[in-house]
């Protein structure tokens, strides 16, 4: 996508506060031959792109979500292939405005289609006035009708006219052709708030784009474009990626593609009240069950904590602790809820020290592991059941094997430390061979000698 030198700025300044934004804008032909390789906008000056190159985010989530367009050229049938493997879902550009459509759109559709890779579009908005924004949402439509959710890209101001009444028509226009599909606004959160603040809640979602470390807050968002630097394995080069900390995939891609209406046409009249009429009332898409567990946060954790699950589908949430700042702390829950649509998404009520300090999911919890010093003697049986590990399985460490359990078998090891997980009576022991350090294993895999 477009990244101006103000939404680069932002990106980078956005954890300390707001900041002026710059806006740098080219007509397409001169945005075609000045683009970087990396990014997915159009007007971004090369100059501009230099100086803060460096400084971007270098880091790199697992289950990134690429957006890409020709800027990333014809993929071969052996890059897409192993796309799918890499990611939940890829978003496409069709079109800079409705007069220049994706050079490369057609031909990576097609193989995405091949290979059954999930794939969401978006459109480079250029309307000039909010009668333009319906043209170019039909235009979107009309080039992608199987795509299982659309994007207004609107980050470059060309609009005459309302800006707010621009973004919801486009959004009214659409809707009734995606059906029950997603549609989201694609912004920086300084151009979103001039521009957009109030068009943004027609929309099913906000796609925040902020080039940083940590996940902003200051914007309640279902997506976030972390990086234009993120380096895909599959595509052999560095694109835009995105992650969500708050929807699963089948939240993006749930939608059915003939749901909407696929003769391309709209009642250009359509509004707010008409649009919210079509859509559903909340239903809950979670059971909850009253538990009473305990459990450690993983040392990098992966996710925050909510006021309410995310994606109940009754309940307004946002972020209310960052899972980072509890890394390595004991909790305990006492409410577990699980996703009605059996995707094994699981989220759980926490406290910690007797505070409630939100909602996680549960990939981001780790078994609690009491530990104890030992002075123990053990003999490694003939045929062990498990391996040696850096660190007892399952804890809030990242766990690696260091020896197979087969090569001590007979040898008699000391042990110094013993850790019992969170309902177990059975422990891990912490073995030393000779005086060097073997790892720990289960103790149904040794007898205690001495």
């Amino acid at each position: 996508m477009r990244i101006s030198l103000g939404k680069v700025v932002f990106g980078l300044a956005a954890v300390t506060g707001m900041v002026a934004g710059v806006q740098m804008s080219a007509d397409a032909a001169t945005t075609l031959s000045e683009k970087p390789a990396g990014t997915m906008g159009s007007s971004y000056p090369v100059k501009q792109y230099n100086a803060f190159a460096k400084s971007r985010s270098s880091i790199k989530y697992a289950n990134s979500v690429p957006d890409l367009s020709e800027w990333q050229g014809n993929f071969t049938d052996s890059q897409v292939k192993k796309l799918k493997g890499q990611t939940p879902f890829v978003i496409l550009r069709v079109q800079y405005g409705s007069d220049y459509y994706d050079r490369t759109f057609d031909h990576n559709v097609a193989l995405m289609k091949k290979y059954n890779v999930p794939y969401g579009v978006y459109s480079f908005s250029q309307y000039s006035s909010p009668s333009d924004a319906k043209t170019e949402a039909r235009d979107l439509y009309k080039r992608a009708p199987e795509a299982k959710f659309y994007v207004n890209d609107y980050e470059d101001q060309t609009s005459s006219g309302n800006t707010n009444t621009a973004a919801t028509n486009w959004y009214n226009t659409i809707k009734p052709l995606a059906g029950n599909r997603k549609v989201l606004l694609y912004s920086y959160y300084y151009f979103m708030t001039l521009h957009a603040s109030k068009a943004v809640n027609d929309y099913d979602g906000f796609w925040l784009a902020a080039y940083q470390n940590n996940e902003p807050t200051n914007a309640s968002h279902v997506l976030w474009q972390y990086t234009d630097s993120y380096y895909s394995n599959a595509l052999g080069q560095s694109v835009d990626a995105s992650i969500s900390s708050s929807k699963d995939s089948s939240w993006f891609l749930s939608g059915s593609t003939n749901s909407g209406n696929d003769n391309g046409s709209s009642n250009s009249g359509s509004n707010s009240n008409s649009n919210n009429e079509s859509k559903p009332k909340p239903t809950a898409n979670v059971n909850y069950t009253t538990v009473k567990k305990e459990f450690t946060i993983k040392n990098k954790p992966g996710y925050d904590f909510f006021n309410h699950v995310p994606g109940n589908g009754v309940y307004a949430y946002t972020r209310k602790n960052n899972g980072s700042a509890y890394a390595g702390k004991n909790i305990t829950v006492n409410s577990m809820s699980t996703a009605k649509d059996g995707s094994g998404v699981t989220y759980y009520r926490s406290y910690y020290k007797g505070k409630n300090i939100g909602w996680i999911n549960s990939n981001a919890l780790a078994t609690k592991i009491n530990y104890k010093d030992v002075n123990l003697k053990v003999k490694v049986k003939a045929n062990p059941a498990s391996n040696f590990y850096n660190h007892v399985t399952d804890s809030k460490y990242t766990v690696k094997r260091t020896s197979k359990g087969s090569a001590y078998a007979g040898k008699t090891l000391t042990v110094n430390s013993q850790g019992v997980k969170y309902g177990w009576k059975t422990p891990y022991y912490r073995c030393y061979y000779k005086g060097k350090l073997v790892g720990w294993i289960y103790k149904g895999s040794v007898d205690v000698i001495g």
